[in-house]
């Protein structure tokens, strides 16, 4: 089957642009206007970007996903010398799509989206942040799979481009710096979003519960960074071979874990708000306590499913018990390159595709919270 890294990133941002449009209309169906809690039409490009059920995100990945099935198509049909060239043109095809001029295809999705990132890469700590510039950066760490496998993508049109052929972009064919470029795409998203804690943290009173929660959010992205790199490690010696174990297999292991279990703790505590009990205690808790009034007295207090929290937005208390075991799972999904299945044609993409449905996921009650937090339904 042709399936080539540089097309598998293709499919994965199409995925991640129908993701995004997905999430909004499912929050549209519960009576939640993601849109508007995001205050994306306050961006440059201002309104018409698709309205509450995101059909301008949509049905743009739904054009970018033309382009991108139809240079698949002819990739798969072209000799195998001319493969490279065919997915170099697949990406210039896309970019020009992204790039076209004013009122043509959906220039308003395609602005915001600009100006979103735009925000999130700025490195200033006196911007303020916002909520749609917190979730963005937050699928972009989700991204980071895909982003990483840019570096050998680009050696691979570096080669067809000088005449050398199309080497997969393995790390034989790459130079020395392939690889430290694939870390540090795969790591920006993480540096984007601990720049934004570090700013929140800043802004907080200091040692308030704002800023101990801003801070212990901040060490949580700084965890990715061990793993991200002992995994680009184990992911070189994986290509080039290498039998038995690479050096730092088991640091890598802990790291990953160690991460992945703090993340799912910070998404059901902090970013859904999930865990609380009836006396009033929160799982939230645990790292930062705020200051809140005190509990009704146990006669008047409001019953509610077992640690999930009092209001529920978006359907029955099994949907949320269901969206936390998955994020378990889906966290913890790496784990599944440890064995043979790590190793299977193609495992690399689906892990990343699993990753995306996480993360949609979590976008959906990320957003949702806000509203039963706001009020905003």
């Amino acid at each position: 089957m042709f399936f080539p890294p540089a097309f598998q990133i293709l499919w994965l941002g199409v995925l991640a642009g129908a993701g995004w449009g997905a999430a909004l209309r499912a929050l549209g169906r519960a009576g939640i206007d993601g849109r508007a809690i995001l205050e994306l039409d306050r961006l440059p490009a201002g309104r018409g970007g698709g309205g509450g059920g995101g059909d301008g995100s949509a049905r743009l990945a739904a054009l970018v996903g033309g382009v991108v099935a139809a240079g698949w198509a002819l990739g798969a049909w072209a000799a195998p010398a001319q493969r490279p060239a065919v997915a170099l043109g697949t990406y210039v095809g896309v970019a020009a799509v992204l790039a076209l001029p004013r009122r043509t295809a959906f220039h308003v999705t395609r602005r915001q989206l600009g100006a979103l990132l735009g925000r999130v890469a700025w490195p200033s700590l006196r911007a303020p942040v916002y909520l749609a510039d917190v979730v963005m950066a937050d699928v972009l760490t989700s991204c980071a799979r895909p982003l990483a496998g840019l570096a050998p993508v680009a050696c691979e049109f570096a080669a067809a481009l000088s005449g050398g052929g199309g080497g997969g972009g393995s790390p034989r064919t790459c130079p020395a710096g392939g690889a430290a470029a694939a870390v540090v795409l795969g790591a920006a998203p993480f540096a984007f979003r601990l720049r934004q804690c570090v700013n929140e943290m800043l802004k907080a009173p200091a040692g308030g519960p704002d800023a101990r929660r801003h801070m212990a959010n901040a060490a949580k992205y700084a965890l990715a960074f061990p793993a991200l790199a002992l995994g680009a490690r184990q992911q070189q010696a994986r290509a080039q071979a290498q039998s038995g174990a690479a050096p730092g297999r088991g640091l890598w292991i802990a790291a990953s874990a160690a991460n992945s279990l703090y993340s799912l703790y910070w998404d059901v505590a902090f970013d859904w708000d999930l865990g609380h009990a009836p006396g009033g205690w929160r799982l939230a808790d645990l790292v930062a306590r705020a200051e809140r009034p005190d509990p009704p007295p146990p006669g008047q207090r409001r019953a509610f499913p077992l640690l999930l929290r009092p209001r529920l937005g978006l359907g029955p208390p099994a949907l949320y018990y269901a969206a936390v075991a998955l994020d378990l799972a889906l966290r913890l999904a790496w784990v599944a390159s440890l064995g043979p299945a790590g190793r299977a044609e193609y495992a690399d993409f689906w892990l990343a595709a699993l990753e995306l449905y996480r993360r949609w996921q979590w976008t959906v009650l990320r957003i949702e919270r806000e509203a039963v937090a706001g009020g905003a339904q």
